[in-house]
């Protein structure tokens, strides 16, 4: 059972082949793992044991950060230069953002453990923070020493390490107690052209409450990228993916980033919004991914000015209920969740009866206008019912006289 509840893992040790050639890092996992049991924290640490003698990535190497609460690098030259350890650290960030945030207060989820330095101090740029070091400089020559593990040295500062991660565990239980429940909306990284009104959805989602994933522009390293993207899309209510005709970032084995995202919320049965910009025509894989692929749970906007999307959007997030809870204790100016006539159900049904005690509801062969809102009411549980069912259901026919 780990320390922190509802993680698999309490840390993630992330380090290179190279620095456990002697045992250091196996040494170093024992003595953390023994000291903060002294502490009264027993933890789970969990790391790759690299069997295959070299840096790569698997599946399980997924799991277990998404499943961890800090992440520890081991930092050395060989740990800087590997491409797989850097993934490592930017897909961790990625996925903590899903479970508790990167960031907790003034403290990352993160703490830096440096066998040997980079050159001119480098790793201290490394989360803007300092880490523990363990090895000292010679103050009368440019030589450092590596703290062996039997030394004085190494203990005094594993137990300062060892006290630091006890006090932030036990300051993020606290943090996920506390924390409110956040819904997420992912709205996939585009072309350039379309990034300004990528950056405006993104913008109004987030002042009305919402969090958006992915949160940056950036990809992920192809290792990463669909084990991360998964993960968010799961996370997330539902998908908008904004397209063009321009040339589309591509992944590092030359797939298509943004159909691989489409494909993606698609396998995941998400409910999806394509927005296609007015005047463009959809490049052919795209296309291919639309025209092949599961057909409910989708709209595809043609045509439609960016403020079109935003309705549609709106309306989405008007089915699912209630706002997030932390815009039920403020005011927003954002046009998402601002509706008029957003009234519920009870008093949309006094409104109708006391409607109808002076005049007949029903407009004959005129058609049912705004101000007659107050009068569509009854089939909230029915709509939630069949919601419910078509996320388990591709077909759902509705029969009626």
């Amino acid at each position: 059972m780990s320390y922190v509840p509802g993680f698999t893992n309490d840390i993630f040790i992330s380090f290179s082949h190279a620095d456990n050639w002697d045992g250091w890092v196996d040494k170093f996992q024992d003595h953390l793992n023994h000291r903060l049991i002294q502490l009264g924290a027993p933890v789970k640490i969990w790391r790759d044991p690299k069997l295959g003698g070299a840096d790569v990535f698997s599946d399980e190497i997924f799991t277990q950060l998404q499943r961890s609460a800090l992440f520890i690098p081991i930092i050395s030259p060989s740990w800087d230069e590997s491409p797989w350890c850097e993934d490592e650290c930017q897909a961790f960030e990625r996925f903590a953002a899903l479970n508790g945030g990167f960031r907790v207060d003034s403290q990352l989820r993160a703490i830096k453990v440096v066998k040997t330095p980079l050159s001119a101090d480098k790793h201290r740029d490394l989360f803007g923070i300092r880490g523990f070091e363990f090895y000292k400089w010679e103050t009368q020559s440019r030589y450092f020493h590596e703290f062996h593990q039997s030394s004085p040295e190494f203990d005094a500062r594993l137990n300062e390490l060892a006290q630091d991660i006890k006090r932030f565990l036990e300051a993020f239980s606290e943090h996920l107690k506390a924390a409110s429940q956040i819904d997420f909306v992912y709205v996939a990284t585009t072309t350039p052209d379309l990034k300004p009104s990528r950056d405006k959805i993104v913008e109004e989602l987030e002042e009305s409450g919402y969090a958006v994933l992915p949160r940056d522009s950036d990809l992920p390293r192809l290792a990463s990228f669909q084990a991360v993207t998964k993960a968010e899309l799961t996370a997330c209510i539902f998908s908008v993916h904004m397209v063009s005709d321009q040339p589309k970032p591509i992944l590092e084995d030359g797939h298509d980033s943004i159909t691989e995202q489409y494909l993606l919320a698609q396998s995941l049965r998400k409910y999806r919004i394509v927005w296609i910009e007015p005047n463009r025509e959809l490049y052919s894989n795209f296309d291919e991914a639309l025209e092949s692929g599961l057909q409910n749970r989708l709209d595809i906007l043609k045509n439609r000015t960016i403020q079109g999307l935003k309705d549609v959007i709106r309306d989405q997030l008007d089915q699912r209920g209630n706002p997030p809870a932390q815009v039920r204790k403020r005011k927003t100016r954002t046009l998402i969740r601002d509706r008029r006539d957003h009234t519920s159900a009870d008093s949309r049904r006094k409104r109708a009866l006391s409607a109808s005690e002076n005049s007949n509801p029903f407009p004959g062969l005129r058609a049912f206008e705004r101000e007659q809102s107050h009068l569509f009411f009854g089939r909230d549980e029915q709509i939630r019912d069949l919601l419910e069912r078509l996320e388990t259901h591709r077909f759902l026919p509705i029969m009626g006289v």
